[in-house]
């Protein structure tokens, strides 16, 4: 078996529709902080999972159904901090970072970053 990537997002298809009114935003890591009864969820890693609807139409009938996708976008998209700073790879490295989650849909488990992916 050979493997190799499938851009899906790169040159639309016009059967995929973006749902731009949902999004939805995800949170990774951090941690837990008690605060009597009340419980808060700091210092997480946060990305928007965006929707893509795409058709698929039933075989031999005239039912089609939707299969909703989603694609990982940075909630930020530069660090202007680092940028006028003169780093501009750290500037957009949280970007990366973020979008990574759905830039491969099997990344290769034989790394501990492959893993956690």
């Amino acid at each position: 078996q050979k493997e190799s990537p499938d851009n899906w997002l790169e040159y639309g298809n016009p059967w995929e529709f973006p749902r731009h009114n949902t999004r939805y935003k995800v949170r990774f890591g951090g941690r837990i902080q008690q605060e009597g009864a009340k419980t808060r969820w700091l210092e997480t890693e946060e990305i928007l999972a965006c929707a893509y609807d795409q058709v698929i139409p039933g075989f031999d009938t005239d039912a089609a159904n939707t299969l909703r996708l989603w694609g990982a976008q940075a909630s930020n998209e530069i660090n202007l901090g680092k940028f006028n700073q003169g780093d501009y790879f750290a500037a957009v490295e949280d970007k990366n970072h973020s979008e990574n989650v759905s830039r491969v849909l099997y990344p290769d488990d034989s790394t501990y970053s492959g893993r956690e992916l």
